[in-house]
């Protein structure tokens, strides 16, 4: 089961926590997480960007491009500009390449893998799949969230 966020400095701050215990790095002041090679969220948030790969070291790692996102503004989280690159394989890409159209803005429901390594620093961010949501799924999702079984559903999912 994929883990929901909706605040990616959480993300971010969690997935550098895990990637400094891999390595065993520690400042003494808390306990070690337990860790997994790779990790899945599930991620609410804005589409922004596509920045196409252009290093031979992403290529060769079957990166095509990154897609540059947001936080949602009206979830009242506190990041709300916080972004973040999620790498696309280009076979992901091609499966959808002629099914979508993104515009700056759209709300994007993402499976997304962190991937620890032995080389990767900091860890790598992959969109295992994606969908744009409709008006009426982005509304029904907010009911959601701000509702008490919401607010109970992420405080148990989120990190």
């Amino acid at each position: 089961m994929s883990q929901l966020v909706v605040d990616l400095k959480c993300l971010k701050n969690k997935i550098a926590r895990k990637y400094d215990v891999i390595h065993k790095i520690n400042d003494g002041n808390e306990e070690l997480d337990g860790i997994h090679p790779s990790e899945r969220f599930r991620i609410v948030v804005r589409f922004v960007d596509f920045l196409f790969c252009e290093s031979d070291e992403e290529r060769t790692d079957g990166l095509f491009c990154k897609v540059v996102v947001r936080n949602l503004r009206c979830l009242s989280v506190e990041n709300s500009e916080e972004e973040m690159c999620l790498y696309m394989c280009e076979r992901l890409f091609s499966t959808h390449k002629n099914d979508f159209i993104l515009i700056d803005g759209q709300v994007l429901d993402i499976r997304v893998g962190a991937w620890y390594g032995a080389y990767q620093s900091p860890p790598v961010f992959e969109i295992i799949s994606f969908k744009i949501l409709s008006e009426s799924d982005v509304c029904d999702f907010f009911e959601f969230v701000r509702s008490p079984i919401g607010e109970k559903f992420l405080n148990i999912s989120n990190l």
